[in-house]
Formats: C-alpha cells, sequence, structure tokens
C-alpha cells in the first residue's frame, strides 16, 4: 500500500465506521436473534457434464427458541450484499420484457440447498449503503415496529408458489443452455454486431461481451457517425 492510499484510507476512517455502523443496526432490525450458519462458503453442484459453482456470502437460520408465529416456517434464509446498488426486482423475479436475467439468489438458493441439504424459506440482497433489504424469496420481518417486507401478500414469493417454482426451473434451463453452448462453441448470446449486443438478453449475466472486438466495434461506430 502506497503513503498516498494509506492518507487517504485514515482520511475517510471516520465516514467508513459511521457508514458501517448504519449498516450493521440496519441488517440487525432484521436479523436480531439469527445464528450465521455458513459465510462465504463456495458451492459446487454436478450436473452431467458440467458444475454449477458459485459463493454464498452468508446463511442465517433461526434458533428454535426464537422463533414466533411469523417466523415458524422460516428456517434459513441467504443474504447477498451489496455495496450499494441492487439488481432490479423484474430482473430477478422474471416479470420483466426480458423474462428472468439475473440467476444470482435462484442459483444460489439451488447450490445452498443441494450442499447443505437445508430448506431456504428466504433470499434477498441488502445493500450496505443504502442499509434497506431486497427480497426475491419468502419474507423478513423488522423487530422494531413488527413490519413485514414485503408488506405487500402480491409481492410475496413463497416457496410453495408457481412463481417460485417458475424461477427456479428457469434458472435451472438457462444454466443448462448456457453450458451446453459452451460445450458446442455456438454461442446464441453473442453477436458481431456491436449495437445488438447492448440489447442482448444476456447482459445481466455477461461479463465478456462488451470487450469481444470492442477496438473495431467503436471504430465503426464512431465512422458511421461521423466523427
Amino acid at each position: 500500500m502506497s503513503a498516498l492510499t494509506s492518507r487517504l484510507l485514515k482520511s475517510e476512517k471516520d465516514p467508513f465506521r459511521l457508514r458501517l455502523e448504519q449498516f450493521c443496526a440496519s441488517f440487525l432490525l432484521y436479523f436480531s436473534g439469527y445464528t450465521v450458519r455458513g459465510s462465504e462458503i463456495r458451492y459446487q453442484a454436478e450436473r452431467d457434464t458440467w458444475f454449477l459453482n458459485g459463493t454464498v456470502d452468508c446463511i442465517l437460520e433461526i434458533p428454535p427458541e426464537n422463533k414466533s408465529a411469523d417466523t415458524e416456517n422460516c428456517n434459513n434464509t441467504i443474504v447477498d450484499f451489496k455495496t450499494k446498488n441492487m439488481p432490479k426486482p423484474n430482473d430477478c423475479n422474471g416479470s420483466g420484457d426480458q423474462g428472468l436475467v439475473d440467476f444470482q439468489l435462484p442459483a444460489y438458493l439451488i447450490l445452498a440447498e443441494e450442499n447443505v441439504h437445508c430448506q431456504i424459506d428466504t433470499a434477498l440482497f441488502f445493500s450496505i449503503i443504502k442499509t434497506k433489504p431486497q427480497i426475491l424469496f419468502g419474507h423478513i420481518k423488522n423487530c422494531k415496529d413488527g413490519k413485514r417486507l414485503p408488506a405487500k401478500d402480491s409481492n410475496l414469493i413463497s416457496r410453495n408458489s408457481e412463481t417460485f417454482k417458475a424461477i427456479i426451473e428457469d434458472c435451472s434451463e438457462k444454466a443448462q443452455k448456457f453450458a451446453q453452448e459452451i460445450q458446442s462453441g455456438e454461442f446464441t448470446c453473442f453477436s458481431p454486431n456491436f449495437n445488438q449486443c447492448l440489447l442482448c438478453g444476456y447482459n445481466g449475466i455477461c461479463r465478456t461481451v462488451y470487450t469481444v472486438d470492442q477496438g473495431n466495434n467503436f471504430a465503426s461506430q464512431r465512422a458511421a457517425d461521423g466523427n
């Protein structure tokens, strides 16, 4: 670490501590009494010719003595921490125009259940900077005011719902499709046309498409624009 970096970090020490305290206070409003079942654990699930891999940030469990009527059927919770921004809800539940494009929580749920052999009832993102959760599956309760999230039953995706089953099935099918395309070398998600890449439905999970022949793409685009 350079001397300049060290000085910059020290100058941000107090704001960083305050932000962390605010996050912890908000997090404990929802998860007081929970125990940590696992943290930063890498799981692997074997399929026919490929593996589903992922590192789960946190799995929480409610001990029997801390259960209430609201949490009777909520034993285990997956939490994926985000620094600030969280995925769009429609990208995670498949209700958007492009369907299911963010597979992170469904994939983590599959991995955790197959490796830990436990039922995951709740799965959510939690923003550290915004100090708030975004629930995909199940629900949580604010320990201070007793309010449930999500508040509306229409926004609740429980394990026994058809929406839950559809999301998990869609995640599994698309993972299988992606594995098959890797094996065959024929990728339906890639295009030599840069503009088509911008509109591709795989943008939610793609990390390399923008760098493929990027220089030529941008040069061609500038030439077409007359710049």
